[in-house]
């Protein structure tokens, strides 16, 4: 078994379970989720009284984060050895993702604890509103290269079958319900859907990685 493998199979099942646990410290904290931030004066009280809660949720977030960059760079070893042709997109999106998404928890789970301490509420509220807005644009980007991410890394495993075909389809499916399609549903049910099916790829795809046997490096553009 290749040790990029090895360690990218585990981090994406650590991946998994933080994001998942993200979500629990999350709604624990407000129903609203992440759009708490949207409404200052409800969220300054709130955050006083959830703290702790706040910060598990976001040192969850920064560690699947990281955790889902090495799970990239795992897989991108892996696929890799089946075929180049599409690896390097694998590698860009997925790097990129989850490196933007790192820097926005650092900003989106710190700035608003900072800004507590602030005296001037005013100025604290029109902050909070900054940091909304700069951590909404940083998200987008990240959910996009993510969800690129998973789309070209089901394709891959379907086509080269690296992995489970089945794997690749869940992988599709979790970039499907990144994108937000199912509007018609309650934030909270939402937001645990999403995190659910996301969850349920890391895991999946870790385990395999973890008990993937490496193969020799396909020619360039070849399957093996």
């Amino acid at each position: 078994m290749g040790r990029f493998a090895r360690i990218g199979g585990t981090a994406g099942i650590v991946a998994g379970l933080a994001f998942l646990l993200r979500i629990y410290f999350v709604q624990a904290v407000s129903a609203e989720g992440f759009a708490l931030l949207n409404n200052p004066a409800r969220a300054f009280p709130i955050l006083r009284e959830q703290q702790l809660m706040w910060s598990l949720a976001g040192l969850t977030s920064l560690i699947g984060f990281v955790a889902g960059a090495l799970f990239v760079l795992g897989m991108y070893h892996h696929v890799r050895a089946q075929s180049t042709e599409g690896a390097h997109l694998l590698l860009f999106f997925g790097v990129a993702g989850f490196g933007i998404y790192a820097l926005w928890a650092v900003i989106f789970w710190r700035a608003p604890l900072f800004l507590l301490t602030i005296e001037d509420q005013g100025m604290a509220a029109q902050a909070l509103l900054t940091v909304r807005a700069v951590t909404v644009t940083m998200s987008e980007f990240a959910l996009a290269f993510v969800a690129l991410f998973e789309l070209v890394t089901g394709w891959l495993i379907i086509r080269t079958k690296a992995l489970s075909p089945v794997l690749g389809w869940v992988a599709i499916a979790a970039a499907i319900f990144r994108q937000d399609f199912i509007e018609f549903l309650p934030v909270v049910t939402d937001n645990w859907l999403t995190a659910t099916v996301g969850a349920l790829w890391f895991v999946l795809a870790g385990l395999q990685l973890r008990g993937a046997e490496r193969p020799a490096m396909a020619a360039p553009g070849g399957v093996s």
